[in-house]
């Protein structure tokens, strides 16, 4: 059988940031898995019971910053 549509294991679209959702972060990994781009798996910042999957910037992917410290940007 083929890959699995990601929306298959998707709880939901994320009403803030208009995301699909997932339930758990292992679900969101294996969708992310599936993707040849690099896929950064992360907790929705409005519902701490939900994963989102996004791209990973190039200045995390090439190490001149951490994620924290590059997301840390906006924190404040």
């Amino acid at each position: 059988m083929g890959a699995k549509n990601k929306t298959a294991s998707a709880v939901a679209w994320c009403p803030t940031h208009g995301k699909l959702s997932y339930t758990d972060r292992g679900r969101a990994r294996k969708v992310a898995n599936q993707h040849p781009e690099h896929k950064n798996v992360y907790r929705c910042e409005d519902n701490k019971q939900l994963w989102h999957i996004g791209r990973l910037p190039d200045e995390v992917r090439h190490g001149h910053m951490t994620k924290d410290e590059y997301f840390g940007r906006w924190a404040s």
